[in-house]
């Protein structure tokens, strides 16, 4: 008789290296989307700065005639303060909510449409 020279794998190694692909992969997919979510999260806070240097650049040029505590993200679009681009989040969906303006100590902050009353904004 004639011996049969087997090469590959058996069912059991096969199984064997199925098991340990999924091990990783379990380990792999959590660390993977909590760091996507860090960096979403970081260029959101980005975006926000810009669009709270956009709304002091609309003060300063506007320092006669301004005279309210928020601008509108709207408004500053429209003005060509900022690109509809960059007032939307790192998933794409538009930054509702109003620049916070103190002109007593020069801050700015964006705050969220719910916290925040647009409709008395400029």
């Amino acid at each position: 008789m004639k011996k049969i020279n087997n090469k590959g794998f058996t069912l059991v190694e096969l199984l064997a290296v199925l098991v340990i692909m999924i091990a990783i992969t379990s380990i792999a997919i959590p660390t993977i989307n909590s760091s996507l979510e860090r960096s979403k999260n970081n260029q959101n806070e980005k975006r926000k700065k810009i669009l709270e240097s956009a709304a002091e650049l609309y003060v300063s040029e506007h320092k006669n005639s301004f005279d309210g505590t928020c601008i509108k993200i709207g408004t500053l679009v429209s003005e060509g303060y900022i690109d509809e681009e960059a007032s939307k989040d790192a998933d794409g969906k538009a930054f509702n909510g109003a620049i916070r303006v103190n002109l007593e100590n020069g801050e700015y902050s964006y705050t969220p449409s719910k916290d925040i009353d647009v409709n008395n904004c400029k």
